[in-house]
């Protein structure tokens, strides 16, 4: 498996998902409540997003930290 190339996917959805935290933010910021958007009564969508992404920083930020030192510090061998 070419660890190289799964180290640049965990590094593209990480950026996605900052792209992502960044938006509900601003949204928040210039709109007010962004959460009026959301049709249904009680539930605040933009909130469990924003922590669905504070959950998900650390776990691939991990993700990215793991499988970097196991490209570059573990051995390889050639068969």
């Amino acid at each position: 498996m070419n660890w190289l190339a799964l180290n640049l996917v965990f590094v593209l959805i990480y950026g996605a998902l900052a792209v992502l935290y960044l938006v509900t933010t601003v949204c928040n910021w210039i709109f007010v409540d962004c959460r009026d958007w959301n049709v249904e009564e009680g539930k605040n969508w933009w909130e469990d997003i924003k922590f669905a992404l504070l959950v998900a920083f650390p776990v691939l930020n991990f993700g990215i930290l793991v499988t970097t030192i196991y490209y570059w510090y573990v051995p390889r061998t050639n068969p």
